[in-house]
């Protein structure tokens, strides 16, 4: 399944964007903090994206995802936004498809 690849790319990408701001030293305290909590707060939103896939909850899923994007966005994970988007795109459109569907 292609989203679920698309999903393990942000992923991991978001984990490295962690490890990544966690180990380095910057100069700009409060940039970096905020930056290190958008991560750690998408990783979550990720995960829990993930699960609410598992258990077929569209609706969950498109909106713990949009956080993720807009959480990579503000952390400029720039070669992650991209991907972060197209997978929000792809399990909203499931989600619409499924509550049309469920109301008929």
């Amino acid at each position: 399944m292609k989203v679920i690849k698309s999903l393990a790319v942000v992923s991991a990408a978001i984990i490295l964007g962690v490890t990544g701001v966690a180990g380095a030293v910057s100069y700009k305290s409060y940039k970096s903090n905020d930056r290190a909590y958008s991560l750690e707060k998408a990783v979550r939103l990720q995960t829990l994206t993930n699960m609410a896939l598992n258990n077929e909850n569209y609706e969950l899923a498109c909106k713990a995802q949009q956080e993720v994007t807009e959480l990579v966005v503000r952390a400029g994970v720039i070669d992650v936004i991209e991907q972060a988007d197209v997978v929000e795109s792809q399990i909203c459109s499931w989600a619409w498809m499924t509550s049309i569907s469920a109301s008929r």
